[in-house]
């Protein structure tokens, strides 16, 4: 272990997928003296007290959960701001030689360049398959907004309601109440046309260039696969890491899966993922696909769902399952916090579908397995 990473150290993460990734990485490194700080929004308080109670506190020495902007990742100056401040006031308590991180966006960015620009060593480490995103030519995260959907943004939250818009006749008293509304709208309308993104943007460029770049200068990259990162971020060092599923929880979680469905060498388990497209659609696309699969290959499919899928996707998917065509070779798993991984590495389950799930690359890395995508013939379908 480097003199660096023998000093303190601290994590930024903001959900229990990654605590799991830097507490296995604490783990391989030896990392002795080491903090964590849990990102989190109002909105969301119980993800940040479910993240807390999950830390292992053998390993971490502290816990500083830390309130960001709950529209973090907008391209807006306020929110470049808050992270600013935030992740200031955080470098200031925690006084780490070195952080490790698992994003390198928006907000992420930010506390990188705080970070760097104080002399402390930034790492990143793989939490999950977005970290090879940046790989793909031309692939934008945070997807350029036009000029029509700002200005309809601004029609919707000013103008929409107001019923100078939709009607020509109307009582006295009402229409000189909306000529009110209309002669104070130009500020309202003034103040949201210098919000608009694209406006944002030349002002983001000016101070936090990397907020809308992302941050790509690291000391070294934890990751799976380095060589495929190589071209990607500018790195001192790439270190091989993989994760190796052994917790003893996790593990009996699995077994007592494999052994409740029968999964055997003839089972595939397929590991949901949400992505914004019509419920409906998607759903009945992957119902389709994977039986095609199942039919194809004899084979029998569990539905592993992903741990933060909506209700609407869940009912679309036991809706389906009502239909004899799909219900004699596709069985729904019972929600489990048990990720896919574990039960296809602690049964006798010899093939593994998803779309793009970090599944199909870290399960086969520890057992043989067919690793099957549909993610192709899938947006083939949808375009």
């Amino acid at each position: 272990m480097t003199a660096e990473l023998s000093s303190k150290s601290l994590f930024v993460i903001s959900q229990i997928g990654q605590l799991r990734s830097a507490q296995e990485l604490v783990r391989t490194l030896g990392l002795t003296d080491v903090s964590i700080a849990i990102l989190y929004t109002k909105k969301n308080l119980n993800a940040r007290n479910d993240t807390e109670a999950a830390v292992d506190r053998t390993i971490f020495s502290e816990v500083f959960p830390t309130e960001i902007h709950p529209a973090s990742n907008s391209l807006n100056l306020r929110p470049a701001k808050h992270a600013f401040r935030t992740y200031s006031e955080l470098l200031n308590r925690v006084q780490p030689k070195t952080i490790f991180v698992c994003s390198f966006e928006r907000h992420y960015a930010i506390l990188c360049e705080v970070a760097s620009n104080r002399g402390i060593r930034v790492c990143l480490f793989e939490e999950g398959t977005a970290i090879y995103k940046k790989g793909v030519e031309g692939f934008q995260t945070f997807a350029e907004p036009t000029i029509s959907q700002s200005m309809f943004g601004i029609y919707n939250r000013r103008l929409k309601s107001n019923l100078i818009f939709r009607e020509v006749i109307m009582r006295v008293a009402y229409t000189l109440y909306q000529l009110w509304l209309l002669l104070i709208s130009p500020l309202t309308i003034i103040k949201d046309i210098y919000h608009l993104p694209q406006l944002q943007k030349l002002f983001l460029k000016r101070k936090w260039k990397g907020f809308i770049s992302g941050w790509y200068d690291f000391d070294t990259v934890y990751a799976s696969n380095p060589d495929v990162l190589r071209g990607v971020f500018h790195s001192n060092e790439y270190v091989e890491s993989v994760p190796s599923f052994n917790d003893k929880g996790l593990i009996e979680g699995a077994k007592q899966i494999a052994e409740e469905y029968a999964i055997d060498e003839n089972t595939a388990i397929f590991a949901s993922q949400s992505f914004p497209v019509d419920t409906k659609i998607f759903v009945t696309l992957i119902m389709r696909f994977l039986h095609q699969l199942a039919e194809t290959n004899d084979l029998r499919i569990l539905i592993k769902l992903h741990p933060r899928e909506k209700p609407a996707i869940v009912g679309a998917y036991e809706r389906l399952l009502e239909m004899d065509e799909y219900r004699e070779r596709i069985v729904l798993l019972n929600p489990t916090p048990v990720p896919a991984e574990y039960i296809a590495l602690n049964s006798d389950c010899r093939t593994i579908v998803s779309i793009s799930s970090s599944t199909l690359m870290y399960a086969p890395k520890h057992k043989q397995l067919r690793a099957i995508s549909i993610g192709y013939v899938l947006l083939e379908a949808l375009t």
